[in-house]
């Protein structure tokens, strides 16, 4: 990327041109989560993961463990491998405790640490949005903002003073630096009936974080969430600033146009550019037909999360040690001094499995994403198709009722005689086959410059497409 990121006519751009990101974000490294652990309810969020492994090890030990896991679990061999995959961004998700105390001082080693991972990213060429995932207070109410329970930043004058008072030191710190694309200024703030009781307040805080850092700050992107977990934009009525850009999330949906008809109007309506935060978390078919559905609509994206332990649906996963099971059931002042060292030792085993090995990544996702051989696209997901083409979305495809994104499931699109879909792709040379649950299609590149491929399939009779395979 040359210069800053910014917004101009409805799109992102730097000094080269218009700008597609495609990105990685880094959850559960500096805020950490239990789901990615494995571990109940009881031990969701940060302070409560930090709580059960001082548990288990003792305050100094624990220290030991988080110092190493902030040195290995993202380290350069995660970003020369996110770089080598041809992603061109990440999102760091930050917690406030990193940065400053509760009395708004400021922790050099917290931003020190920060320094040192944005000019690592720069010698990997990857730009780098900053989220403040925790705000002070919690701007959720739930374990992901690391809150008490309740979005304290809303009805506490302090934490909203200290969160204005955080994002001008990170917009001072960092305003020079065009490795930094964007200040994400809330993940996901006012889920549930939040948004209906403190949507009035949200807007008015985004006008006091856009101020406070547009007194230090000119240039960089300021990207604006929307309530109910990044998927309701009825707040943003007009432009809270020029160079903006409004963030959506999208989880467990039909990876369709008509589900992100909301911000695209919206978006159009303040002639902002979109971008995709947040998603994944699915099926390698969802996650095909989500980005094919991105990159058709010109939507930067950014998939999550890149690593957790143990879950099939990140990019890289640690295999969970041998008796894992002995921390994630310890519980402190029940679990007797035999349970405590078996669950010391399974934390032991999962510091040496920090640093990324080969065997930990999901090469079938990361092809998947970056529509790389080899490579399956669900046909609904063709960007173009003939008048008489049907496409069928099984009921669960979104998976929105809790299902497991494991469970295999047909997208289908039914081409009648004559019909035919089309699909662009950007890939090395390869041969492409198609895999049809019944009838006989047609397959041929129509179109090629160098690795630019456009697909197209049509069927001499009627025919049920399933997927088309792009094979080394």
């Amino acid at each position: 990327m040359t210069g800053y990121l910014r917004s101009a006519g409805g799109a992102l751009v730097d000094d080269d041109g218009p700008r597609r990101l495609r990105g990685i974000g880094l959850g559960n490294w500096l805020v950490p989560e239990g789901y990615m652990w494995g571990l109940p309810a009881t031990s969701t969020s940060p302070r409560q993961i930090e709580g059960l492994v001082a548990a288990v090890l003792g305050s100094d030990r624990a220290a030991q463990f988080w110092d190493r896991w902030r040195r290995e679990y993202v380290s350069e061999l995660d970003l020369a491998e996110i770089a080598r995959a041809g992603f061109d961004h990440v999102r760091l998700p930050l917690s406030w405790r990193l940065l400053c105390t509760v009395d708004g001082t400021l922790i050099e080693d917290g931003f020190v640490h920060l320094d040192r991972f944005l000019d690592s990213c720069a010698l990997h060429g990857l730009g780098v949005v900053l989220d403040l995932h925790a705000a002070p207070g919690g701007q959720t109410g739930t374990n992901i903002d690391d809150s008490a329970g309740l979005p304290e930043l809303f009805f506490d004058p302090h934490w909203r003073r200290l969160t204005v008072r955080l994002w001008r030191a990170i917009a001072e710190r960092y305003a020079q630096s065009t490795t930094v694309l964007a200040y994400d200024l809330l993940n996901e703030p006012l889920p549930y009936h939040w948004a209906d009781d403190f949507g009035d307040e949200l807007m008015s805080l985004y006008q006091d974080l856009t101020a406070a850092v547009r007194e230090v700050d000119p240039n960089h992107l300021l990207m604006y969430e929307g309530t109910r977990w990044a998927t309701d934009f009825s707040g943003f009525t007009g432009r809270l600033d020029d160079n903006s850009a409004l963030q959506f999330h999208k989880y467990w949906s039909r990876p369709d146009q008509a589900s992100l008809g909301h911000f695209l109007e919206v978006a159009g309506r303040l002639d902002l550019p979109l971008y995709m935060g947040e998603g994944g978390e699915n099926t390698l078919d969802w996650n095909a037909a989500a980005v094919a559905l991105y990159e058709r609509l010109g939507i930067s994206w950014c998939t999550w999360p890149y690593k957790t332990i143990g879950r099939s649906t990140s990019l890289c996963a640690i295999l969970p040690p041998t008796g894992w099971t002995a921390f994630t059931g310890f519980e402190s002042g029940r679990s007797s001094a035999a349970d405590r060292a078996r669950a010391a030792q399974a934390l032991a085993e999962l510091e040496d499995r920090l640093l990324t090995r080969p065997e930990q990544l999901n090469r079938a996702l990361f092809g998947t994403l970056m529509r790389k051989p080899p490579l399956r696209l669900p046909a609904p997901a063709f960007a173009q198709a003939s008048p008489g083409v049907e496409v069928r979305w099984p009921e669960d495809f979104d998976f929105s009722g809790g299902q497991d994104p494991d469970t295999a499931l047909a997208a289908v699109v039914e081409l009648p005689a004559g019909g035919l879909v089309e699909y662009a792709l950007s890939a090395p040379a390869g041969d492409v086959t198609a895999v049809v649950a019944d009838g006989e299609v047609r397959i041929e590149v129509v179109e090629r410059a160098t690795d630019d491929y456009r697909v197209r399939v049509s069927a001499d009779r009627p025919a049920s497409l399933q997927a088309v395979v792009i094979t080394a």
